[in-house]
């Protein structure tokens, strides 16, 4: 019968270091500090603490083991670039729903939306009316294509041509 071991963070580093040294496990890689860890759950640690916990743990590890090898420093330092972004990201991800919230209000107020206090959907006056001379019917949204095109208009010259001719003017009497 096996018996449950609990690992928990505070012991976390002592308690895989102890396993690797007892049974004197040569761990290269990250790929050999996985072999241990699925060892241990094999022989019945239970690994009691977040997924990403562990998984910092094992490349602090595999790196104190095998220093020389350029992987694991690059999973190290990789690690501490994640959690910079990480801190980034959140702060920018709260920056970016408030912002969007206020970039939709004023879209509200401003009648950009086209929302009645009702909830309906209306469309804002056209800016020539004599377009819709037709009955439309009801619309969901409003819609305006823009365009980058800048309208042009062809202006055409004509020059008329005198035709001269060679023959003697006619003189009067």
């Amino acid at each position: 019968m096996i018996s449950l071991t609990k690992v928990v963070l505070e012991n976390l580093y002592e308690t895989i270091h102890e396993y690797v040294t007892k049974r004197e496990i040569v761990v290269e890689d990250y790929d050999s500090m996985i072999e241990v860890i699925l060892s241990m759950i094999k022989d019945g640690y239970c690994f009691q603490m977040d997924r990403d916990l562990l998984r910092d743990a094992m490349e602090s590890l595999t790196y104190m083991y095998c220093p020389s090898d350029d992987m694991n420093k690059d999973r190290l330092i990789q690690q501490f670039a994640d959690e910079e972004d990480d801190e980034d990201d959140e702060e920018s991800e709260a920056d970016e729903s408030f912002g969007n919230m206020d970039l939709m209000k004023m879209m509200q107020m401003m009648g950009g939306m086209g929302a009645s206090p009702d909830g309906s959907m209306e469309c804002q006056p056209c800016e020539n009316p004599e377009e819709t001379s037709e009955p439309v019917e009801e619309l969901t949204e409003c819609k305006k294509v823009v365009t980058d095109e800048e309208p042009t208009t062809e202006e055409t010259t004509v020059v008329k041509e005198e035709s001269v001719t060679d023959a003697e003017p006619v003189a009067e009497n």
